[in-house]
């Protein structure tokens, strides 16, 4: 209310009741017109604050400081006001930036839960198909990391850490996890890597598989006779030319990462000597 006294205008209008609570929690308060005096825009400002904690603990409080605004001050007094007052919008445009960042660090934790829950009913799933075929296969879990085994012959999908993404980075990549399918923890020669994608704001789990290109004499990420995947160090290195498709040494096959695709790659672990 103090902020439409002085401006004619409310700091926050949202075109809807959610687009207002998010600028109300994350935007910073539009500028105040430059004949403000610095203690009363300053008091408008810790009305806006983000934080309940930094606001005026009463209406008697902010009483209190309008009556203080209102005594003559000396040239040095109104300075150090004017001081005081563009600190004060430096730390709402900070705040303002940090709950946005807070927010979105939020949201991206929700779609990792949710994109985990996902990866594992479809693991789950492919070990129920696994079992039909191969009775003593099993599916475990430890963290991260899931192994699918029959005697001997394993898959492991590590889902890595490392790939989340880093909040101040532009959002030109859809990528929100990534991880590797091998025949075991930190194998150098991986089948394939699971990569879960945000797409018009679903997620959306794949499995890539790389492969030589015909056009190469020199390959140096993996087996030129069959498809492969990366390890983290070189997914991270190549991942620019996953999310912008050109001419490359290598060729990138992507399919949905489902039940069946899974069992596939068990199928192929088993089958390699």
């Amino acid at each position: 209310m103090a902020f439409e006294v002085l401006t004619g205008a409310r700091p926050f209008l949202g075109g809807d009741e959610v687009a207002l609570r998010r600028q109300h929690q994350q935007d910073p308060p539009p500028q105040l017109p430059a004949g403000v005096p610095a203690a009363v825009g300053r008091l408008v400002l810790r009305l806006l604050a983000k934080d309940p904690a930094a606001r005026p603990q009463d209406a008697r409080a902010v009483v209190e400081t309008l009556d203080a605004a209102i005594r003559r001050l000396s040239a040095q007094q109104e300075a150090l006001r004017e001081a005081a007052f563009a600190a004060q919008q430096r730390r709402s445009r900070e705040d303002a930036v940090g709950a946005a960042l807070a927010a979105k660090q939020a949201a991206t934790e929700e779609q990792i839960t949710q994109a985990l829950a996902d990866l594992h009913a479809v693991l789950e799933e492919a070990a129920d198909q696994a079992r039909e075929a191969l009775p003593e296969a099993e599916l475990t879990k430890q963290g991260l990391s899931w192994e699918m085994r029959w005697e001997r012959r394993r898959i492991v999908v590590d889902v890595w850490t490392q790939s989340t993404p880093r909040l101040e980075v532009p959002g030109d990549d859809p990528l929100l996890i990534a991880g590797v399918v091998a025949a075991g923890p930190n194998d150098t020669d991986p089948y394939a890597n699971i990569v879960c994608e945000t797409k018009d704001g679903r997620l959306s789990w794949s499995m890539l598989r790389f492969r030589a290109s015909a056009l190469t004499s020199r390959y140096e990420y993996g087996p030129r006779d069959r498809p492969h995947g990366f390890a983290w160090h070189v997914f991270a290195a190549q991942r620019p030319f996953m999310v912008r498709p050109m001419m490359h040494v290598w060729h990138m096959d992507r399919e949905p990462l489902t039940s069946e695709a899974v069992v596939d790659l068990l199928r192929e672990a088993i089958s390699r000597t």
